[in-house]
Order: C-alpha cells, then structure tokens, then sequence
C-alpha cells in the first residue's frame, strides 16, 4: 500500500509534466520529461535513505508538485510563439490546471474535512446474570406473642 501511494504521486506529477509539454518539438519535449524523471528518482531515493515513510515521500512530491506549477507555466510560455500557440498554451494549462487542482483536492479532503461523525456509542452489555431475589421471610408463629 506505501509504495502504492509514492507511485500515484509521480504518476500525478509525469501526467502533469506531459500535459504542459504537449505540442513542443520532441528533443525540448522529451529533455524536460526526463528533467522531471529524474529529479523525482532522485527526490524519492534521498528521501527513503533518510528513513522517510511512504505517505511522507507522496505528500512531498504532491506538494512540490502544487508550488511548482507556476514554475511549470512560465516554462511552457517561454517555449511558445506566436499568438495562436499562446492562445491555445493557455487553454491547455487552464483545463489542465483545474484538473490537477481537482486531483489534489480530492486526494486532500479527508485532511481537510477535519474529524468525522463520531461513531455512536456501544449499547450496553445485557448478558449479565441477575440474582434470584432473597427468600420470603417465614411467616409469625400462630396466635402470636401473648403480653402479660
């Protein structure tokens, strides 16, 4: 399940670095892609040889992945030219911004969401043994007590 995560999250983060390098001229295209490789490869070795746990390591690439698209961004339209490969740049980053957003928000919300419904309490234990009730108390000696 930990490596599980580790792998999502460079998923997420190669299908991001393939959606702002679409269209580019396959030597710049194919650079950055292994850029991005290689950078996670090395990220994630440091980070297990320093003990860190699989959640951590996934949580890290998903945060850098969020602090970097800007940097991401700014890459692409230093790559672009003309007005039409801007205009359509634009689009793509727009669409495919709110996609990952929507990813990392989801993969986010149960930190987010703050503790659940508390879970109702358990119902009493009603396997327990009840006592028979004491014995009657014989009853008075016929004709009483006599006073003198």
């Amino acid at each position: 399940m930990g490596d599980l995560v580790v792998r999502f999250a460079a998923a997420l983060a190669r299908l991001w670095t393939c959606c702002y390098t679409y269209e580019q001229p396959p030597a710049l295209r194919n650079a950055r892609r292994a850029e991005i490789d290689s950078d996670l490869w090395e990220f994630e070795d440091e980070a297990r040889r320093h003990g860190d746990g699989p959640v951590i390591i996934a949580a890290h690439i998903l945060a850098r992945l969020s602090l970097g698209l800007v940097d991401d961004l700014s890459w692409r339209f230093e790559q672009a030219d003309g007005e039409t490969a801007l205009r359509r740049t634009l689009w793509c980053f727009a669409a495919a911004t709110l996609g990952l957003l929507v990813v990392i928000l989801w993969l986010f919300a149960p930190l987010l969401a703050g503790p659940g419904v508390p879970s109702p309490p358990k119902p009493p234990n009603l396997n327990f043994r009840v006592s028979p009730p004491p014995p009657t108390p014989p009853p008075p000696p016929p004709g009483g007590a006599k006073s003198k």
